[in-house]
């Protein structure tokens, strides 16, 4: 008979069960009452609690938090599903349902068959230790979104947190000591991507950037904040994490993960799980339990909140699972559920793990032997049953509230391609994104790509020691190693260019000129500044500067930049002031005016850097007068000429000139037939 209840309570001689079940331990094909592994942990509960011989001598009659509709709809969906991934290999697997808010324990299923010793049927799966893949990112985010004063002061720079716009780069990546490369699961990569894209869409690489960013102490910190354990704990050992733990490969048991998804669903607060309301002695006296702990924040609100709107978002997550994925999305109840699947090394373990405000369900699909499973996916297998039994659990607790924010949480307009404040330009566009009051996206100065005034002979920082040659530099900002060689491959140049980055990417200089700093000595002094200039003429002035390569003469029409050479390149410098630097000859262009420029070149061993000096020259040479010299014609027989066409107000070609100067003159030539010899008038 039953020795649990419709109402999750034990019934009947406690004692005598008990004492069958342990004369019985190894046949286990002759027990036939309900909900086997929910039954053990309860009385290994109440062992915990009072001892063995109390608990059988006494006669307990324990009132559990046991819903037995929903403990059923998981023992059918983790049977029925089981049965149909026979050819995948998967044979056994566990469910565990909790309130919470509460912490009470719905559901615990512990395999599909109790009583069938080819999957190790007795073995409780909610306690067994196995890599939860995927399912352990949001654990590893929740860090990263609260932020780590690493450098002490008491308050989180820029650089501290992460938020849902922060970008991370999805780019090979191939770590030493110890070697490990992190690939995605559809082996493509993306660039840069955003937290939010890169956990709805579970993606791998971007996930070891975010433990590279919260380091493997925190994620041990942040683990054992939200209720994990690790299999060392069990030896007294200090864990050990590493790279391979941001994809799940440390492992933890469902147990856990129900506590730390619990928060998530909490608002952020931990309810200790629970399996026994109340006891009473065989007479119907009631037996004192311990006090369980009161709910207590275990992660701030904000952060929390964050990671329940990222996992509910299935626009977000439609680039790996598709829109209105029928398994992830709980039919009835949209916006209101989150969920998270994960997959082991080896397609070993198959998880999904998921919440409503008031319900929790975790699901893990494996084999008894840890063997490799094939031809399914943890949507499919474990994404599967949640579903099912989602919907029963949400139709047992009731219709629950939407994710609210719980403050302190505003939508503002960021960069696509870099998760920044908009500044002048916004390359990729712009999009909104939620963020944490005191975490605020960065200003565009903050930004991985950064405009920063440089000298452009240094390329130090502008600044008191080096006014002058001040340019915008355009460099990259990046921590991450792997993201500028990416960045200079063909994919990673498309990327470049709509980022607007310059062939040379390189990370911003971090200090500027100082009093010790040598810069060139270049100018024109001859012509002066607005000077009218005519015919061949001599280029004074002065070069000289350290690491010097060339310099050259160029010239370009007023308000333009079409500067174009006209004397050079030289490779010897004229430090002597007055030097002749070039020769110019004036005629070559048509009378205007124009800007002469002297560069100067540093060599690309120091850089390949620039200084111009320029000044204002207008020519004005004297247009000549042509000449006609008549044909003469023979005294003795008249030769006829044939008509020459009438031309009219035919301008010489001039550059365009719009200067304080004065307009160019303009001057024709007009040819008048009529008579033996053409009559040409010319006039202005």
């Amino acid at each position: 008979s039953s020795i649990v209840n419709a109402s999750g309570n034990f019934v009947g001689q406690t004692l005598v069960e008990r004492a069958q079940l342990q004369t019985r331990r190894y046949a286990p094909r002759e027990f036939d009452f309900d909900h086997p592994h929910f039954v053990y942990f309860i009385l290994a509960q109440l062992e915990q609690e009072f001892g063995s011989d109390q608990v059988y001598r006494r006669g307990f009659v324990v009132r559990t938090t046991l819903r037995t509709d929903v403990q059923n709809a998981a023992e059918t969906a983790l049977q029925e599903r089981i049965e149909a991934l026979a050819v995948t290999r998967a044979n056994t697997g566990a469910v565990m349902v909790t309130d919470p808010v509460t912490g009470a324990i719905w559901a615990m299923v512990g395999s599909p068959d109790f009583n069938d010793p080819d999957i190790a049927g007795q073995n409780n799966n909610a306690f067994a230790w196995n890599q939860p893949g995927s399912a352990i990112k949001p654990i590893m985010y929740a860090q990263a979104l609260e932020g780590l004063d690493r450098n002490g002061n008491g308050v989180l720079d820029f650089d501290d947190y992460l938020t849902a716009a922060s970008i991370l780069w999805d780019v090979p990546a191939q770590y030493t000591n110890p070697p490990y490369q992190p690939v995605n699961f559809d082996g493509l990569y993306r660039g840069p991507v955003s937290v939010r894209r890169a956990l709805a869409n579970s993606l791998n690489v971007p996930a070891v950037k975010v433990f590279d960013f919260i380091g493997p102490n925190a994620f041990i910190n942040i683990s054992r904040r939200m209720g994990l354990r690790f299999i060392e704990d069990d030896r007294g050992e200090a864990p050990t994490v590493g790279r391979p733990s941001a994809l799940g490969a440390t492992e933890v048991r469902l147990f856990d993960l129900m506590k730390a998804y619990g928060i998530l669903a909490n608002g952020g607060s931990y309810a200790t799980l629970y399996a026994i309301e109340s006891v009473t002695d065989a007479d119907g006296n009631p037996v004192p339990l311990s006090a369980r702990p009161t709910p207590e924040r275990r992660i701030p609100a904000t952060s929390n909140f964050l990671l329940q709107n990222i996992l509910s978002d299935d626009e977000s997550r439609a680039e790996a699972f598709g829109r209105n994925n029928p398994t992830l999305n709980v039919a009835g109840y949209p916006g209101l559920t989150a969920v998270k699947t994960g997959t082991s090394n080896g397609n070993r373990d198959l998880w999904t793990m998921g919440f409503s405000r008031n319900v929790v369900v975790g699901v893990w699909v494996g084999r008894h032997d840890d063997g490799e499973i094939r031809n399914t996916d943890s949507v499919a297998s474990a994404g599967s049953i949640w579903n099912a039994v989602m919907r029963v659990a949400l139709n047992a607790a009731g219709r629950p509230r939407g994710f609210e924010n719980p403050g302190n949480v505003v939508p503002q307009t960021i960069c696509v391609l870099t998760g920044a404040q908009p500044g002048s330009s916004c390359p990729g566009g712009q999009r909104g994104e939620l963020f944490i009051v005191d975490h605020p996206p960065p200003p565009p100065d903050q930004s991985f790509v950064v405009t920063v005034p440089i000298n452009s002979w240094t390329f130090l920082r502008t600044n008191e020691f080096c006014p002058e040659d001040s340019i915008p530099g355009t460099f990259v900002n990046i921590n991450d190693p792997f993201a500028i060689p990416w960045l200079r491959s063909p994919q990673g140049q498309t990327v470049g260019q709509t980022l607007g980055l310059p062939e040379q990417i390189i990370p911003p200089p971090q200090s500027g000129c100082t009093v010790n700093t040598i810069l060139p000595t270049a100018r024109i002094q001859s012509p002066a500044d607005t000077q009218t200039v005519t015919g061949e003429m001599q280029v004074t002035g002065v070069v000289s500067a350290p690491n010097f390569a060339r310099y050259q003469l160029e010239l370009a029409p007023d308000g333009t930049q079409n500067f174009q050479l006209i004397g050079g390149p030289y490779t010897q410098q004229q430090p002597n002031a007055g030097a002749v630097l070039g020769q110019f000859d004036t005629n070559i262009v048509p009378n205007g005016n124009y800007i002469l420029r002297l560069a100067v070149f540093s060599t690309a061993e120091a850089g390949g850097g620039f200084v111009y000096r320029t000044v204002r020259i207008r020519v004005e040479n004297v247009t000549p007068t042509p000449t006609v010299t008549p044909t003469p014609l023979p005294t003795n027989t008249p030769v006829p000429v044939s008509p020459v066409p009438f031309v009219t107000e035919t301008t010489l070609p001039f550059f365009p000139t719009d200067t304080p100067f004065g307009p160019t003159p303009e001057f024709s030539i007009e040819v008048e037939p009529g008579g033996p010899t053409p009559t040409i008038f010319i006039g202005g």
